[in-house]
């Protein structure tokens, strides 16, 4: 089997955690950011992860594309099952996540972004122009104490899941925190770096930058 993907994409980084946990056998195939034929060909429309079945069929969408991985030997996470509190915290959390994320990641060595075809693609559909990109990195900080409201909720979450094995709540939720730690200069609180630490330590997708421990 193959799989395209992105590897700043949080949606194939929730496909790539479950290949690393289930230590499946797929070839990994990153795309250039800027390639909107190849996705197109395969399922219609630009957009990954998707999945190249043994068959030859394409599978896209992440949440289907891990399901049906699961299915492959024993399963490590068993039926869909998401805490409904994490979609409310993602969605509250987002106007402080994305403008720290979002620049970082055309800027880190990526490979889906190593033409300036592929970096210019990223910037006009994510920015539009190039100075609400930089805007975004230059007010960081600002983003940061914003994101540090929405940390006791989080907190409360976390508290409540299981920290024995991956879990639907982790495939969701790890690829956000992941790709904040981007940000070099990220503070989070001991909880939360405690379960940032030890699922990239499960998932073998280790941190970009080791976040400051706050307590």
């Amino acid at each position: 089997m193959q799989l395209y993907i992105y590897e700043h994409c949080p949606y194939c980084i929730r496909v790539l955690m479950l290949i690393h946990t289930k230590k499946l056998d797929i070839e990994l195939i990153v795309l250039s950011n800027d390639d909107v034929e190849t996705p197109t060909k395969l399922i219609g429309k630009k957009i990954l992860p998707i999945l190249i079945q043994d068959n030859g069929e394409a599978l896209p969408e992440s949440l289907d594309i891990i399901h049906y991985l699961d299915q492959l030997g024993a399963s490590s996470l068993g039926d869909v099952t998401v805490d409904p509190n994490l979609d409310a915290w993602l969605s509250e959390s987002k106007a402080s996540r994305d403008p720290i994320t979002r620049p970082r990641m055309v800027l880190h060595p990526f490979p889906e972004f190593q033409t300036e075809s592929a970096k210019n693609y990223f910037i006009t559909k994510k920015f539009g122009e190039p100075s609400v990109m930089q805007n975004d990195l230059e007010n960081s900080e600002k983003y940061a104490e914003h994101l540090h409201l929405h940390w006791p909720a989080l907190i409360e979450l976390l508290g409540k899941w299981s920290d024995n094995s991956l879990t639907w709540n982790d495939i969701i939720l790890f690829p956000r925190l992941r790709n904040l730690s981007l940000y070099e200069a990220l503070i989070v609180p001991g909880v939360v770096h405690n379960y940032m630490t030890r699922i990239a330590a499960l998932t073998s997708l280790p941190l970009f930058h080791l976040p400051t421990r706050l307590g």
